[in-house]
């Protein structure tokens, strides 16, 4: 399966870590929708995406994504907790004319209310990218029992 990603999953590192095991990507865009920033104080200002008709998000396609991996990403992205919710999507693969389905991890519920301005991954990754790779992922898997 095909999951087009716009924030933390899009570094091949963090995708690393998570997964354990590399992930072919590819850049590629999303139309109509634009990404944005949760400003909750529990969560360290991660990004999620909202439709938004004209606008366009910039990430990577993961490539065939397996069925353990898409368990991950759920759990990861708090799908059972109304944090995201996946849908699926069409893609423009960069330098390509092609257009490919995806899913991709939109703002669900719980987070929904909290989406506002725009996402300054700069400093997200200044702030709070080492912390995922050394602290979060690492803890986060601990917790989950995903075979």
């Amino acid at each position: 399966m095909n999951v087009f990603a716009y924030g933390l999953l899009k570094y091949p590192d963090m995708l690393t870590t998570l997964l354990g095991e590399r992930i072919q990507l590819c850049q590629a865009t999303l139309p109509d929708y634009s990404r944005r920033t949760i400003k909750e104080a529990e969560v360290p200002a991660v990004a999620v995406v909202i439709p938004k008709t004209g606008e366009t998000v910039e990430g990577s396609l993961l490539l065939d994504v397996d069925e353990r991996g898409i368990k991950v990403l759920d759990a990861f992205e708090m799908l059972e907790q109304g944090w995201y919710r996946r849908d699926t999507v069409q893609v423009q693969v960069a330098d390509a004319e092609e257009v490919v389905e995806a899913q991709v991890y939109l703002a669900g519920p719980a987070i929904t209310a909290y989406s506002n301005g725009d996402w300054d991954e700069s400093a997200f990754i200044e702030k709070h990218y080492q912390a995922y790779i050394e602290t979060i992922i690492p803890a986060f898997l601990d917790e989950i029992n995903i075979s």
